[in-house]
């Protein structure tokens, strides 16, 4: 009797290590969506083979079981590359994880309703669409202080990176920008070229137009910048630093 025991518990501390070895789990942001509070919680998944994967978890406080889970990061071990990642943003009613996998881009959208649902929508972009405002240039570091202190923002070992990379960004460009409509009236064409700071904890900060267009251009450029979600911060000997950006927007109405 002793003995059956004695290896029944043994199994059931082996279960019980691997489950907790191979999932950890941490708090990441407690917050509110109008007046109904909420946990995100970030899960990581060690896989046996190829692939590892960190999850979001959302959970309404005082339940057990999560409402929602969206992917944050696919890591494939076997070539070093992280072939899926995404990062959240919270507005007063809606938590939305912009996700980026291969050519695909995702804008996962939880609403919260006045019947204390919560919603969700899916917006899917396929491809990057080539429409009448993109990029005219990869986003680079321009030369000049940062508020850490240091000389050159380029002077790093990892730079910024918006969530899912340059492609990400381009599409989140394309698909949020709007020709004012003063411009489009006037027949306006032209670029915008802006620049702006990454935060040591990913936040866009100091947006300033280096070179107008007018006719609500500038600002649309702004409005489009301020909405981006938080990028990976650039890092100096291991932490995290400022780091500034300089990207041309191009409006053209062919």
């Amino acid at each position: 009797m002793h003995i059956k025991l004695k290896t029944g518990l043994i199994l059931f501390l082996v279960l019980v290590f691997n489950i907790s070895f191979g999932q950890t789990r941490k708090l990441v942001k407690r917050f509110k969506l109008d007046k109904v509070s909420y946990q995100l919680f970030e899960q990581k998944v060690a896989a046996k083979h190829q692939k590892d994967t960190t999850f979001y978890q959302l959970f309404r406080v005082g339940k057990l079981k999560p409402i929602a889970k969206e992917i944050k990061t696919v890591y494939d071990k076997s070539s070093g590359d992280t072939i899926a990642s995404a990062s959240f943003k919270i507005n007063p009613n809606s938590i939305v994880f912009y996700q980026s996998a291969s050519n695909a881009f995702y804008h996962r959208i939880y609403t919260q309703q006045k019947s204390g649902s919560l919603t969700f929508k899916n917006n899917f972009i396929k491809t990057i669409r080539e429409k009448r405002f993109l990029p005219a240039a990869l986003p680079s570091p321009v030369s000049g202080p940062i508020t850490d202190g240091s000389d050159k923002p380029d002077n790093v070992d990892f730079p910024a990176e918006f969530p899912g990379g340059i492609n990400a960004l381009r599409a989140y460009i394309a698909n949020n920008l709007q020709y004012p409509d003063d411009a489009r009236e006037e027949e306006i064409e032209g670029k915008v070229f802006a620049s702006f700071v990454v935060a040591k904890d990913g936040v866009v900060t100091n947006i300033q137009i280096d070179r107008k267009l007018g006719h609500g251009c500038d600002e649309e450029v702004i409005r489009v910048l301020k909405r981006m979600p938080k990028w990976t911060p650039a890092k100096l000997h291991g932490k995290p630093v400022n780091y500034r950006f300089r990207i041309p927007v191009t409006f053209s109405l062919q």
